[in-house]
């Protein structure tokens, strides 16, 4: 049973703000990879793509995060962890400037109660 690495949220949070957003790629990339190990299936096509593609036009990072949303939304129900869709909250949010920072949020917080369910560690 795959198990990946548990995160804390500020950590994560302050990294990609003082990265500029380059700990924000990684982040990303782990996220997208994780949760195709997680899930039956592959939730996120071609994790690649999507990373090159958030880089260089922000509406794909938006596309990204909904797919990251809604893969959350199907995996973490059959891994017993509560969680509701939250995507339009987000984007509520950008409008006050911490859309992305909440997103991170609640993705760190959902992942790492699937880790910690399956028996790994949580921060």
């Amino acid at each position: 049973m795959y198990i990946g690495k548990t995160h804390n949220p500020i950590m994560v949070i302050l990294l990609s703000i003082v990265t500029c957003g380059i700990y924000n790629i990684y982040w990303l990339y782990t996220v997208m990879n994780d949760l195709n190990n997680v899930s039956e299936k592959p939730v996120i096509d071609n994790v690649t793509m999507y990373l090159v593609l958030s880089i260089v036009c922000a509406p794909i990072y938006w596309v990204t995060l909904y797919k990251i949303d809604k893969g959350l939304a199907e995996v973490c129900p059959k891994e017993n962890v509560s969680y509701k869709e939250n995507f339009l909250l987000w984007i509520l949010l950008l409008l006050v400037g911490i859309g992305p920072l909440f997103a991170m949020f609640n993705i760190i917080d959902a992942m790492n109660g699937i880790w910690a369910n399956r028996g790994g560690s949580a921060e």
